[in-house]
């Protein structure tokens, strides 16, 4: 089976999938967006070619359109390419709409703020682009042969966009043989030497990190003492939003770190070491660093989103929008009781095992490129 991905190489999420196939026998080709070319893709696995670049569709620019269909007609001929599929949806997606002159199944996959957030801003615009870029997703919804989603939130949303397509919940899940993989002192070698809480989440605008800081700045001198806070992805290509997060953190008596992104096993190491993971995006879909962070037997926080509540129903969260509610229960989880805590994260822990584990989920897209395929 020949299957060719429009896919982002620099997502751990998107690697993680194809590498699955590709260590199962499927034949994986990728497609990359101009804007996610990096030159070498050293995680994904030697079996995965990447065949070429394609600019985003543009409903003002029909010509740029119709030279990136025929650039991706012919990677699917050249490749005799069983099925096409196209991780993420915006703008992905919309290359469904050429389902009949690329002549192969089309399988898309959401993964959250995509179809959550970015999407439904097109069905809200009122402008005459807006209508017709919301009619172009709701088209390209209808002409996929099959539509996977990490969330029943997102499950819903595009339920309500297309009638006769198949709407799969596939979770992006946790890989458990990094679980289980032996400690390494990753936090030390990060110059990390207290205690620490850990904010994993990409430093964008949509994780609020300006949100924890206020909630951070409200926290009693204790526990301010006591604990470091972490901050992942310090090598952002999002300058001035770190900027304007690192000076917002030098004004606080506290201790912070900002750190690179690391690989995914050091990712758990950390995850592993931390005393409360803590993520408060505006947006969400079913939060793998969250779920990672749950196998990992971590108590983590929330915030106030429509999660499913078959992974996240016994989850910390905060009920309101304002740092005092973030802090009341920064401090409720550091002051739980050891055994109580301790039974809460053995049942997070196998409840993921249960409804979040990869090696689980993507066989059932497996069997979906397998019934496409037949």
């Amino acid at each position: 089976m020949n299957i060719l991905y429009l896919a982002d190489p620099n997502s751990v999420h998107d690697i993680r999938w194809i590498n699955f196939f590709a260590e199962r026998g499927v034949n994986c080709y990728m497609i990359v967006r101009e804007r996610h070319v990096r030159g070498e893709y050293p995680r994904l696995d030697e079996r995965i070619q990447v065949v070429g670049a394609i600019r985003d569709p543009s409903t003002i620019r029909p010509i740029r359109v119709v030279a990136q269909l025929l650039k991706i007609k012919t990677f699917i001929e050249t490749f005799r390419i069983d099925l096409l599929h196209i991780l993420y949806a915006e703008p992905n997606a919309l290359w469904a709409n050429a389902r009949s002159y690329f002549g192969c199944p089309i399988v898309v996959t959401t993964r959250g703020s995509d179809v959550l957030r970015t999407i439904p801003m097109f069905f809200d615009n009122k402008s005459l682009l807006g209508k017709a870029v919301a009619w172009q997703y709701r088209r390209a919804f209808r002409y996929a042969d099959t539509i996977t989603c990490t969330s029943t939130a997102q499950q819903e949303q595009v339920q309500r966009l297309t009638v006769e397509t198949p709407v799969v919940i596939v979770r992006t899940g946790v890989d458990f043989r990094l679980v289980e993989r032996e400690e390494r002192h990753v936090a030390e070698s990060l110059g990390i030497r207290t205690p620490f809480i850990l904010m994993p989440r990409k430093m964008e605008p949509l994780y609020d990190h300006a949100f924890t800081l206020d909630a951070i700045s409200l926290l009693p001198e204790h526990v301010r003492n006591k604990f470091a806070f972490v901050f992942l992805n310090a090598d952002t290509p999002q300058r001035l939003y770190y900027r304007k997060i690192v000076d917002k953190a030098s004004g606080i008596q506290a201790r912070f770190h900002f750190i690179p992104s690391l690989s995914h096993e050091d990712l758990f190491c950390l995850y592993k070491q931390a005393s409360l993971v803590i993520m408060n995006p505006r947006s969400d879909g079913s939060p793998v660093s969250a779920m990672e962070a749950m196998a990992c037997k971590v108590p983590v926080i929330l915030p106030p989103l429509p999660y499913d509540s078959d992974l996240f129903s016994q989850i910390f969260s905060f009920t309101r929008w304002t740092p005092d509610a973030l802090k009341t229960t920064i401090e409720t989880v550091l002051s739980t009781p050891e055994a109580e805590l301790h039974e809460m994260l053995d049942n997070q822990y196998h409840r993921i095992h249960l409804e979040g584990n990869t090696e689980v989920q993507l066989k059932k897209v497996l069997q979906i490129y397998h019934d496409l395929f037949l």
